[in-house]
């Protein structure tokens, strides 16, 4: 079948769009997706090594939903989580 002129990349990034929008993102998520950690597995280590702060308490679990208005740090980078 024939694609549409926006090709497969466009539409995994639109699909990738609509899961940071309605869907709750883990902690290992945010790391990545901030770029603050390059990989799923930096991110795990430094997490569990206690690096990482949300709402000024040291988080140990990789999986930790966040929220909108979360405040995350991880040295010096800070974020608060908001709507996309």
């Amino acid at each position: 079948p024939a694609e549409s002129c926006f090709g497969r990349f466009q539409h995994r990034v639109t699909l990738s769009m609509v899961f940071l929008v309605f869907l709750p993102m883990r902690l290992d998520q945010f790391l990545k997706w901030k770029g603050w950690v390059g990989t799923g597995g930096e991110a795990k280590m430094r997490i569990q090594a206690g690096e990482v702060v949300v709402n000024d308490c040291v988080i140990t679990q990789r999986g930790r939903q966040l929220h909108v208005g979360d405040h995350v740090s991880m040295g010096t980078d800070q974020a608060i989580v908001t709507d996309i």
